[in-house]
């Protein structure tokens, strides 16, 4: 929590960039927790651990680059970063973690790694801007209420949602009818109001 009262609206001079230092592992709970006027934070390739909260409500950010190497990213990490407008997962992150990127506004677009095997509850929530998102074949939990919104246009299943089934085993009836998405299968969509199973064109 090292940096989490340094750019409150009282401060007279508030932290607003911080380059972390090249052999650091691990950004601690909470580190930027609210950290409101910061808008640049320089991680090196060194960190593989990014702790729960750690730029909690940093909604001055424009960017964030996650570095390469990084294997956890924890609950709410990037919560309520509502000016970024895009993310990349590393390749090295297993499962994405509760609350991790919601209510992210201003999101457009996010990649998730082919190594992917779990998607949390709320992870995806509130970001009302992601209109369609790439979900790995290995993603084998994924809970409806990550986009079961009306804003969100496209769950797009690499390999094809019906090839996908262990996804597929996971998704209800309830959460195709009530998203009523369009899933993208080899260059064409398919209305899920039809209903979970539903092969026609």
């Amino acid at each position: 929590e090292c940096f989490r009262d340094l750019s409150g609206d009282y401060q007279d001079d508030p932290l607003e960039t911080v380059t972390i230092g090249r052999y650091a592992e691990e950004i601690g709970n909470n580190a930027f927790f609210e950290c409101i006027h910061l808008t640049h934070v320089t991680i090196p390739e060194s960190v593989k651990r990014i702790g729960e909260h750690a730029f909690y409500n940093c909604k001055s950010f424009t960017e964030l680059v996650l570095p390469a190497k990084l294997e956890n990213l924890g609950k709410y990490a990037v919560y309520g970063c509502k000016n970024i407008t895009s993310l990349q997962i590393p390749r090295g992150i297993t499962v994405l973690t509760e609350g991790v990127v919601e209510e992210c506004v201003a999101l457009t677009s996010i990649s998730l790694p082919d190594q992917l095997e779990v998607i949390e509850r709320s992870a995806l929530r509130g970001c009302k801007n992601l209109k369609q998102i790439a979900i790995p074949e290995t993603v084998e939990e994924f809970t409806n209420e990550n986009v079961c919104q009306p804003y969100t246009h496209g769950v797009h299943f690499r390999g094809g949602f019906y090839k996908t089934a262990k996804v597929a085993s996971k998704i209800t009836r309830d959460f195709l009818r009530r998203c009523g998405t369009f899933c993208r299968n080899r260059g064409a969509y398919r209305n899920n109001r039809r209903g979970y199973g539903d092969n026609s064109a």
